[in-house]
């Protein structure tokens, strides 16, 4: 006897919304069930193998990093500790989870990617360093309150618009750098600014816009409210053509992705 098996796909860490099915023998087992997948959505495990498949016996199996199940396991078979009797096979709320791998490549566009996300983050925190070691000795219109961004520094010295603190401060504000090293931060914070605020969201390896959200801030509630945001703003065509992300799963991701030391 034939028997469907419902199960969703997770690739590059993202859920899809609807489930497909595969039809199998009763007796087989997860191996037999990892290559029908793969047959069945071949676009999507074109360059992953059967055998690199995961296969989750559901979702909250799969969130709570639960092992996948055994290649020699039967899917039909009763497990009554575990009150499942019927993997994936009632509907679409008893679905598989099936975990396709990140390929090589796609490893390595995300760690560019995420390389490339940390130079601007990087240099924009050593800019912002400066501009608030400053604040020390010279005295500024402030952005961030007590904080400064190299902008407010910036703004003071074209408008001459900065004191210093206290008589033991004998150098000016324009001098406390050589030109050339005046000129060198005034290149980064501008090459900075083009490139966070070029209007455009980060794309995927699958061209798929996404956002990678705080930890502090990644929650369901707040997923769902940046991709409607984003659709508000026509960011996107629909409300689940954003992917949203939590800051340590991606970095996480990245790192792995490294095949030799910077």
């Amino acid at each position: 006897m034939e028997v469907w098996f419902w199960f969703k796909l997770v690739t590059e860490g993202q859920l899809e919304e609807s489930a497909d099915k595969v039809k199998l023998n009763e007796n087989a087992d997860v191996a037999d069930f990892r290559k029908a997948v793969k047959g069945e959505r071949a676009n999507d495990c074109a360059k992953v193998d059967a055998a690199r498949l995961g296969v989750f016996e559901n979702e909250a199996s799969w969130r709570n990093n639960n092992n996948s199940m055994k290649a020699s396991r039967k899917l039909c078979e009763e497990k009554a500790d575990l009150n499942i009797s019927r993997l994936g096979q009632d509907d679409e709320e008893s679905a598989l989870i099936v975990v396709v791998p990140p390929t090589l490549t796609i490893l390595k566009e995300k760690h560019m990617a995420y390389k490339r996300m940390s130079a601007e983050a990087s240099c924009r925190k050593f800019l912002d360093a400066v501009a608030n070691s400053l604040v020390a000795d010279y005295d500024f219109k402030r952005s961030f309150g007590l904080h400064a961004a190299i902008s407010d520094v910036f703004r003071a010295i074209d408008k001459s618009k900065w004191k210093p603190r206290n008589s033991a401060v004998t150098i000016s504000l324009p001098d406390f750098f050589e030109q050339e090293d005046w000129g060198l931060l005034r290149r980064l914070n501008s090459k900075v600014n083009l490139r966070i605020h070029d209007g455009a969201l980060p794309k995927n390896s699958m061209n798929k816009s996404y956002i990678v959200l705080l930890d502090s801030e990644c929650n369901s509630e707040n997923r769902e409210r940046v991709s409607k945001i984003a659709l508000k703003a026509q960011l996107i065509a629909e409300e689940n053509a954003l992917q949203v992300k939590d800051e340590t799963a991606y970095s996480s991701a990245s790192s792995s992705a490294k095949s030799s030391p910077d």
